[in-house]
């Protein structure tokens, strides 16, 4: 069943507030629950294990379309967004929110470095480059232009990239795996694996200062055919108490249609630019 419609609170800045909510709102530093890094013995084990769940899981990057109820919030503040998500591999994301009556009243679209976004209240048309918007606002770049569809449908890394550290779970989840991105800003992502579900339960993405920026755990997982795909994902350990919720149901494979994540500026709305 469908989320009802959520208004939030300031109808006039919820395109910017809702970029910044799916952005994982701020970065901040959490804790460290890996352990200590196994032994060379071990790490041949668990390397071939890690390259099975990631090849298996690999070809699992579906279209996917749900409905969603993201609820970002701190210690100050809460705003709630119900609507329809659709994401797509490699890094394709659009969310949609309506009004009562059924009709678009916000609507945001990501192509890795690339977003657009139509607000109806204010009759808006933002469009431009994640990394300036980041900038702007003053949130971290690598969170704003990484993997999304790997983030929300708790896909491991690209198989690309190698393994660097492999660790223990101080509470026995699973096996921590550190991986590398390519590119600028550098980043790593800590993964938590449960080898004998084939399912991450947490992820930490890295600064190259070693801060962790984002936390982010899954569960409630489906099996849509052989691929399983999360109906919770939570992201913690945020700056100021803060956090964000993305709840999914009615979990679907939809139609690949690039098209549906690129939008054209309606006549006479007001433009912003991100060059």
């Amino acid at each position: 069943m469908p989320f009802p419609s959520v208004r939030v609170a300031n109808p006039a800045t919820a395109t910017a507030l809702l970029i910044i909510a799916l952005s994982f709102m701020l970065g901040g530093c959490g804790g460290r629950p890996w352990g200590k890094v196994v032994d060379e013995q071990a790490r041949e084990t668990l390397i071939a294990e890690y390259l099975r769940y990631s090849s298996a899981v690999g070809r699992c990057k579906l279209p996917l379309g749900a409905e969603a109820l993201i609820d970002a919030h701190s210690r100050f503040d809460q705003q709630l967004f119900a609507g329809s998500l659709e994401i797509a591999p490699p890094n394709f994301l659009r969310f949609t929110t309506y009004n009562p009556l059924g009709q678009p009243v916000i609507i945001l679209t990501s192509r890795g470095d690339i977003f657009q976004a139509i607000d109806v209240f204010e009759r808006r048309y933002r469009a431009g480059r994640l990394r300036s918007f980041a900038l702007r606002y003053e949130l971290p770049p690598h969170i704003l232009t990484g993997p999304w569809y790997h983030w929300l449908t708790g896909q491991p890394p690209d198989p690309s990239l190698i393994v660097d550290q492999i660790r223990t779970d101080r509470d026995d989840r699973g096996i921590w795996f550190e991986v590398s991105s390519h590119g600028e800003p550098a980043y790593s992502e800590q993964i938590l694996v449960d080898l004998s579900m084939n399912t991450i339960v947490e992820r930490a993405v890295v600064d190259a200062d070693g801060k962790t920026v984002a936390t982010i755990s899954y569960q409630d997982w489906l099996v849509l055919g052989s691929c399983p795909f999360p109906h919770k994902i939570a992201i913690s350990g945020l700056t100021f108490g803060a956090g964000l919720t993305v709840e999914l149901t009615d979990i679907n494979v939809s139609e690949s249609d690039a098209e549906r994540f690129t939008l054209k500026a309606p006549p006479g709305y007001l433009r912003t630019l991100y060059p």
